[in-house]
């Protein structure tokens, strides 16, 4: 009982990323992800479009999983760790989404 407590206090301070945070996010993160998909040699037969798709899609997911906490504790430690975590997850679901 006092570990379900826990976990629901937890998840109470979990706060969606402030709306210019998440627009800053989503931008860098997305013209990250379409430079290096562009460049990487095993995409040569994807079009541009298919990558901006899903690029945009990696980014919009990451954000939605990011919390603002996990934004103030990047800006404050420069631990990249919860964006990272963030960008998988959201690969993985637009992988799906875009290449079924």
């Amino acid at each position: 009982m006092f570990a379900l407590v826990l976990a629901i206090a937890g998840t109470a301070s979990a706060t969606p990323l402030q709306p210019h945070k998440r627009a800053e996010f989503v931008v860098e993160m997305s013209e990250s992800c379409i430079d290096a998909q562009t460049r990487n040699p095993a995409n040569r037969d994807i079009s541009a479009g298919v990558i901006r798709d899903f690029c945009n899609c990696a980014a919009n997911e990451a954000a939605n999983t990011l919390t603002q906490e996990a934004a103030d504790y990047m800006d404050r430690t420069g631990d990249p760790k919860p964006a990272t975590n963030a960008s998988l997850r959201a690969a993985e679901v637009c992988a799906a989404k875009i290449f079924g």
